[in-house]
């Protein structure tokens, strides 16, 4: 009878694992979402840099008044780009004893869940602003995948628009 229980409960985990366990849906897409506009505002990288898979890569299209630059990062690359970029707005607020902090908010325009709901497509918008002025806008495509019940980054392409830091 032992044998029995825990074949059943084996066969119950296994199946939680490969199906439900990898499995996204468009709430816990935008979850995902929510939790990583959190993580940013406390402008900590390194947290955010544990949810890009190891075969993250990203392309992206900077328009700014210096000119527009096209910039291709694997996981590493993105990751101390991540950190740089937080480490400029941590100074800033550092420098102004906490007055000047920026805010970033995320929406998610678009999920398109792959059959069997275990990658995502996912079109956004991202801005960061510092006060009323807008610094940045990113319009962004990303690939997500479900992995051992966590979402991580797979990368993708993007188009970010920066006002006033050139």
């Amino acid at each position: 009878m032992r044998k029995v229980v825990l074949c059943v409960l084996l066969a119950a985990l296994a199946s939680w694992y490969f199906h439900f366990g990898r499995k996204m849906t468009e709430d816990s897409v935008k979850a995902f979402y929510d939790m990583q506009t959190g993580l940013l505002a406390k402008l900590d990288g390194e947290p955010l840099c544990r949810f890009m898979a190891k075969e993250y890569h990203s392309s992206d299209v900077i328009y700014s008044g210096a000119g527009t630059e096209r910039t291709e990062l694997d996981r590493e690359a993105a990751c101390e780009h991540l950190k740089q970029g937080l480490l400029f707005f941590q100074k800033m607020s550092s420098a102004t004893q906490g007055r000047v902090e920026p805010t970033f908010d995320q929406q998610v325009k678009n999920v398109s869940l792959s059959e069997g709901s275990k990658l995502a497509t996912v079109e956004g918008v991202m801005t960061v602003k510092v006060g009323d002025i807008l610094i940045g806008r990113t319009r962004f495509t990303e690939r997500l995948v479900r992995r051992n019940g966590r979402i991580v980054s797979l990368g993708g392409e993007s188009k970010t628009w920066m006002y006033g830091l050139d």
